[in-house]
């Protein structure tokens, strides 16, 4: 008679419960579905070698986490890692990404979203906003050139953006003109 344990009784399982399922019962909603519908485990436990809960509980779990405080925090700390900057840079330069955020612009809740963001920055900090005012109308009236006609004072691009100094009533039209990325790269060194 053929020994089912294999060499070693206490390291091996028999061979008869090697054999795969091809459907499992999920922990969280109960109905019974495929096993490539289940993620694998990461210590091989489990029936089948996978987890408990499928793949869609497994992410409803997932989202409801997100919006907590905690996986809030989680999802802060893990963006600042180099993986983490990677996979954002990814999804946000990849074709599907890219596409993606055009339809999220397009939508109602981006745009309400944005005209609360504006309202919010109108209330906090209405000598920004008057200086931008400042500078439209100046440009408006011909008393300052278009900001396309201009070149970035750092590196000589196209300008895209004035750069105020100061906010303040005195200096509205004190400002110089600057590409995008040394816009950007400027506001960052500047706390």
């Amino acid at each position: 008679m053929r020994n089912i344990w294999g060499r070693d009784q206490r390291q091996r399982r028999p061979l008869m419960m090697t054999i795969i399922p091809q459907a499992k019962i999920c922990s969280k909603c109960n109905i019974e579905k495929p096993i490539d519908m289940f993620r694998p485990t990461s210590h091989g436990r489990g029936i089948g070698g996978k987890r408990g809960d499928c793949r869609a509980c497994e992410c409803k779990r997932s989202v409801k986490y997100s919006k907590t405080a905690n996986g809030k925090e989680k999802i802060r700390d893990w963006l600042q890692t180099d993986k983490g900057r990677e996979k954002q840079y990814r999804d946000n330069h990849s074709p599907t990404g890219r596409a993606r955020t055009k339809r999220y612009w397009q939508t109602a809740k981006a745009r309400e979203g944005q005209k609360q963001r504006d309202h919010e920055r109108r209330e906090t900090r209405p000598e920004v906003i008057a200086a931008y005012n400042a500078i439209k109308k100046a440009v408006r009236d011909g008393v300052m050139p278009t900001i396309s006609t201009k070149l970035c004072q750092h590196c000589n691009e196209q300008a895209r953006h004035y750069h105020h100094w100061s906010y303040e009533q005195e200096h509205q039209l004190d400002v110089i003109p600057l590409c995008a990325s040394c816009h950007k790269v400027l506001h960052t060194a500047i706390p």
